[in-house]
């Protein structure tokens, strides 16, 4: 997921009671989404987190901006796990490399794949034409680095932007099979396809046709 609703602007709590309660709450929906599906009410997120409908209505004033900021954090949370994953891989086979991030992706996909598709139904239509906050060109970034340091194991000529057509291509299946195709994410093929997807754009020829 390396597309996420901006948040609204909004007074952020600053105390750390507030800071607190805002975490358990989005925690308790995250519980509620996994036990519960898309049918998910308010009233029981509030039960899992065990405050008032009340407080929680406070701090998200509807369902969609308890899911926007939901997924705001939990893409937080991912790109933090793909700069911690990337330097350990530094001197593994470009193929090591493509199938742990790639299943990593797929992996919180599957984990969220309820919550990708009430954002993308519920969430994206409120929201104005720079309203998604791309974080592809910073992931993208950590990906040319590593392409030009195994460049002798690939056909690339242009790490950058050989990066940005990698990210955008895999995001947007993906985030296909989040919303309308749950059930592959689930499936090793799903995975073992989209790796030999990345590796044959990697390892093919470039360079003129005459």
């Amino acid at each position: 997921m390396l597309k996420r609703p901006r948040l609204p602007t909004r007074r952020e709590p600053r105390q750390d009671r507030a800071l607190v309660t805002r975490r358990n709450i989005l925690a308790a929906a995250a519980k509620a989404l996994k036990e519960q599906g898309a049918e998910v009410s308010m009233t029981r997120i509030a039960e899992i987190s065990g405050y008032g409908i009340g407080t929680v209505y406070e701090y998200f004033p509807n369902r969609p901006s308890l899911l926007c900021e939901l997924m705001h954090q939990i893409c937080e949370d991912e790109l933090a796990e793909i700069v911690a994953l990337v330097p350990p891989l530094r001197d593994a086979p470009l193929r090591v490399m493509v199938e742990r991030v790639i299943g990593m992706l797929v992996g919180w996909a599957a984990d969220h794949h309820v919550l990708t598709r009430l954002v993308a139904r519920e969430v994206v239509p409120m929201l104005g034409p720079d309203g998604l906050e791309d974080l592809v060109p910073m992931v993208a970034g950590l990906l040319a680095a590593e392409i030009r340091g195994r460049i002798g194991d690939t056909g690339v000529l242009e790490p950058e932007r050989t990066a940005r057509f990698i990210l955008t291509a895999v995001e947007a299946i993906i985030e296909d099979a989040a919303v309308d195709r749950p059930q592959w994410l689930a499936e090793p093929e799903f995975t073992r396809e989209l790796v030999a997807l990345v590796m044959g754009y990697l390892t093919q020829p470039r360079g003129d046709a005459a």
